[in-house]
């Protein structure tokens, strides 16, 4: 019985940070956030387009910070069930051409909003990721 409550609370701490759409598994992008926040620290130029930093083909991007968005504000977004949960850390959505072709969550220091394919990243702000053309998700 010991075993069982062992097994159930390392469960808990694995899937901790899982989210889910439908009944598939959203991955978490932890790479994706260590590569920015090397760049963001190193001495190379104020900013730097964030397409560098993914390794999809995607024209538009929907982000939004777990911390201050609803599930159903983000399944309203979407247009589809999503299960991601609040806390810390952001859920990114790449479309192409009108459609969602990957989700992934990440850690934080993202602003709510859709984003073009000329997004970049820009060093020594809190939201880092910035766009000239950037649009915030309304209430």
């Amino acid at each position: 019985m010991r075993f069982v409550g062992v097994l159930l609370g390392l469960l808990v701490v694995v899937c901790g940070g899982c989210a889910t759409v439908g009944e598939g598994h959203i991955p978490y992008n932890g790479e994706l956030y260590r590569k920015v926040d090397e760049y963001r620290k190193s001495d190379a130029p104020d900013r730097k387009p964030f397409a560098e930093f993914t390794d999809r083909e995607w024209d538009e991007l929907y982000v939004f910070d777990l911390e201050s968005v609803s599930n159903e504000q983000i399944e309203q977004e979407l247009g589809r069930k999503v299960g991601v949960g609040t806390g810390n850390g952001s859920l990114l959505a790449y479309y192409q051409d009108g459609k969602v072709v990957h989700l992934e969550t990440s850690d934080g220091g993202l602003c709510s909003g859709r984003y073009t394919a000329g997004a970049y990243v820009r060093r020594g702000f809190a939201c880092w990721l910035m766009d000239d053309k950037y649009e915030r998700f309304s209430s």
